[in-house]
């Protein structure tokens, strides 16, 4: 009878010991991460221009005085478009409507291509992936004399990603 007992408690110990050891088997799991980046576009470091009076001649300009400029950081390709310079505030006795406005961009994408952009171009200009720096230069071309006083224009600069 001990005999009996002794065989079962063995059996009993090594299924035991058995079912254990395969309880323990190691496994793994492999956790993902996902993430999107959108295609976007920034404006950063952004310095405004000055205008004088271009030496002889009705028209304001930024050649001579200060260009403005401005970096574009995309996180991938864009179009850059400018809108012609707008003005914003004059002397009351300047005649906008008689004033042709121009502005220019120019400068080098974050691979290296030039940039050069006026704000009569069908075709908007390619960015690409990084910080794209821009100058900006505008004239305002007046057909009479221009009237004393503070004047302001703006250039908008937009760049839509792709």
């Amino acid at each position: 009878m001990i005999r009996k007992t002794l065989i079962a408690s063995t059996l009993v110990l090594c299924g035991t010991l058995g079912f254990t050891s395969a309880v323990k088997a190691q496994t793994t799991e492999d956790v993902l991460f996902d993430g999107t980046i959108a295609n976007s576009c920034t404006f950063e470091n952004k310095v405004d221009g000055t205008l004088i009076q271009a030496v002889g001649t009705n028209t304001l300009t930024s050649t001579g005085a200060t260009a403005g400029s401005v970096d574009i950081t995309c996180q991938g390709a864009a179009d850059l478009t400018m809108s012609a310079p707008v003005m914003i505030s004059a002397p009351a006795e300047y005649d906008d409507a008689t004033t042709t406005k121009t502005a220019t961009a120019t400068g080098t994408t974050a691979l290296g291509a030039n940039i050069n952009l006026n704000d009569t171009d069908v075709a908007a200009v390619g960015l690409t992936l990084g910080t794209n720096s821009l100058t900006v230069n505008m004239d305002a071309a007046h057909q009479s004399t221009l009237p004393a006083g503070t004047y302001q224009f703006g250039v908008t600069l937009t760049a839509t990603p792709l």
